[in-house]
């Protein structure tokens, strides 16, 4: 079994880790020697549980390494696979104007698996935000000829007039 003072040299391996950062992990090792601090003032050092350091030493102690039991990701593995949102992601680079509900019909694997807030989700975390298109009033043939007459009316006008409107 390894001392304590000889187990701050051990490489720590929990880069992969969702728990405690490795820089925590470094600290309590140094400060969780046999003639340093209490377990109390550690954690207080560091701002953490008192019990996470207690049981970080007696891991310590009976190891010789704090490493994370878990390595890895925890949680819900995701539906989607990275070939999945490169190619949610092309329709939206090819057609910026695109809505999920068409991407989601192009591409029927997609419409199968995730629902739309995940392509939703996808979309946005690429940088593409939602539009909406610009609506364009329709001119009516009454409002077509009264426009055609006022530019004929103001193509005759002299560079004067035009000096004197304000832009």
């Amino acid at each position: 079994m390894r001392t304590m003072s000889s187990a701050v040299s051990v490489v720590l391996n929990s880069s992969r880790t969702m728990d405690t950062p490795l820089s925590h992990r470094n600290k309590i090792l140094a400060l969780h020697q046999p003639t340093t601090k209490a377990v109390r003032e550690i954690a207080s050092d560091l701002n953490m549980p008192h019990s996470t350091v207690a049981r970080m030493g007696q891991t310590l102690e009976e190891t010789g390494t704090v490493e994370a039991k878990r390595k890895g990701r925890c949680g819900r593995k995701p539906n989607l696979t990275t070939r999945t949102e490169r190619q949610i992601i092309g329709e939206v680079q090819k057609e910026p104007a695109i809505s999920v509900a068409e991407i989601m019909r192009r591409n029927p694997d997609v419409a199968n698996t995730v629902s739309r807030q995940t392509v939703n989700r996808v979309r946005l975390d690429a940088g593409f935000h939602s539009r909406r298109p610009t609506k364009k009033v329709g001119l009516s043939p009454e409002l077509k000829g009264r426009r055609l007459q006022w530019a004929t009316e103001m193509k005759e006008k002299s560079r004067e007039y035009w000096d004197k409107v304000s832009l």
